[in-house]
């Protein structure tokens, strides 16, 4: 540890410990589809892949399911809210999600059921869903595209 000498209050100088705290990697992944409901099924997909590189290709047999419920303003929020509920199941049930059948999905909310493979380990812990950086637009009428942010 690097030590650096800084003077007290009465002058005399000591020698200090300084913490070096590793700047923050993100994870940052672009989506592109189709339609807004596949924009959340690749957008759960590339997070699954960056929690466990080849986890979705193993079997397409699920361990765990359940039902998401999401909501906010607008298609970003809605598909943060959705990420960030998803990445609190996968550290919970230690579970990765890789596939989602929606149920509902409107600019406000979103309903839909997960599908899930249990997981001893994974290659990246994610730990937050990163709002800043986050996009959700409507390209040329002809397609949909998403830049995802997550914190490690």
């Amino acid at each position: 540890m690097d030590t650096h000498t800084l003077p007290d209050e009465t002058g005399s100088k000591h020698r200090m410990p300084l913490a070096i705290i590793p700047p923050r990697t993100d994870i940052q992944i672009t989506v592109v589809a189709n339609s807004l409901e596949n924009i959340f099924k690749k957008s759960l997909r590339g997070m699954a892949h960056e929690l466990k590189k080849g986890g979705c290709s193993a079997s397409s047999q699920s361990d765990y399911t359940i039902k998401v419920y999401a909501s906010a303003k607008g298609y970003k929020g809605l598909l943060v809210d959705f990420l960030t509920k998803v990445l609190a199941l996968t550290h919970a049930q230690h579970t990765i999600f890789c596939a989602m059948y929606i149920e509902e999905l409107t600019e406000h909310r979103l309903v839909a059921q997960l599908y899930g493979k249990w997981f001893d380990n994974f290659d990246n812990k994610i730990k937050a869903v990163v709002e800043q950086g986050f996009k959700v637009e409507k390209k040329e009428d002809r397609y949909y595209m998403g830049s995802l942010v997550f914190g490690i």
